[in-house]
């Protein structure tokens, strides 16, 4: 173990003495990492304030379902028509395009799933931010949809959420 201290302690003089090491092995980079993390964050953060504020998606929905309604009716959406979704996305004049198709409300209607097609582009952290607020829409629509369907049998929603937590200080 002594012999491994004195080593270490030989090591670390060797690193001291020469300055061209000290500088760019230890002072550059505890000087330029905040610098460079300290950009990215605050431009990750403009990021997600664009995205939270004003969301745009294109929605193909031939046939005016009611999810559509659903997604025009928030603060945070504009919807925007497009011809080609997937260009529109990729070149990030929208973030997000949904595809409802046909026989959507019939489906859930008659008490049936129903699918949905959502275009994003995965290499955009814009786009990735607007798909997780749109799921999230899509998720409250869908909790809406069985609530009613509860409701119409007479069942208590709260067997939905058989526990619940809350936080102390």
């Amino acid at each position: 173990m002594k012999i491994i201290g004195i080593v270490f302690k030989k090591e670390i003089l060797d690193i001291y003495r020469d300055k061209k090491t000290f500088i760019v092995g230890i002072l550059l980079p505890l000087i330029l990492f905040p610098i460079i993390f300290g950009f990215m964050g605050k431009g990750m953060g403009n990021d997600k304030e664009t995205v939270t504020k004003s969301t745009t998606i294109a929605i193909v929905d031939q046939y005016n379902s009611k999810l559509k309604a659903f997604l025009e009716s928030k603060d945070n959406i504009k919807v925007i028509d497009v011809d080609d979704i997937e260009k529109a996305v990729d070149k990030g004049k929208i973030f997000v395009a949904v595809t409802i198709p046909k026989g959507f409300d019939d489906a859930i209607k008659n008490e049936k799933s129903a699918n949905l097609e959502i275009y994003y582009d995965s290499s955009s952290s814009k786009s990735s931010m607007a798909l997780n607020i749109v799921s999230s829409y899509v998720k409250e629509y869908s909790k809406l949809i069985v609530t009613e369907r509860l409701n119409a049998r007479n069942i208590d929603t709260s067997i939905l959420s058989p526990i619940k937590a809350f936080s102390k200080k």
